[in-house]
């Protein structure tokens, strides 16, 4: 028997799901009371067997596993500026959504050659807000 593609301990005893290397899939039970038994399906067989069982019994579909995931860092502090400080550094308009009119507005500044410099003036917001949203309304 090759590699069991499944292996559950129970109560009545052990069941084992492996292939059989001729493109069956073989289910056997060691019960506890020392009696053994041996189911083999093709694969198709296998495949319906489990969609009408699952299809009667949604319980028994597996739940997936929950993808391992790294614990996020907690900050070790509160973050050090606050919007109201960063609009007054940047501009009133920085952190504030931008609007329809706004896009509008910097496609044609910026296809007229205005420097970034000057549409973060024009904008009232940072410089790499200003090259964040042309990368996203224009895509360069």
């Amino acid at each position: 028997m090759n590699n069991p593609l499944l292996y559950i301990s129970c109560d009545y005893g052990k069941i084992v799901i492996s292939p059989d290397g001729k493109g069956n899939v073989v289910i056997s039970q060691k019960r506890t009371n020392g009696t053994y038994g041996e189911i083999i399906l093709r694969v198709d067989e296998m495949e319906r067997l489990a969609k009408g069982i699952f299809k009667k019994r949604r319980d028994l579909l597996p739940t997936p596993p929950k993808p391992l995931q790294q614990p996020s860092p907690k900050p070790s502090s509160p973050k050090s500026y606050t919007i109201e400080q960063k609009r007054k550094e940047q501009g009133k308009g920085a952190y504030k959504p931008w609007t329809k009119e706004d896009d509008e507005k910097l496609k044609e500044l910026y296809a007229k050659g205005v420097s970034v410099t000057e549409l973060a003036d024009f904008f009232q917001r940072g410089t790499g807000a200003i090259r964040s949203r042309i990368s996203k309304i224009i895509g360069q």
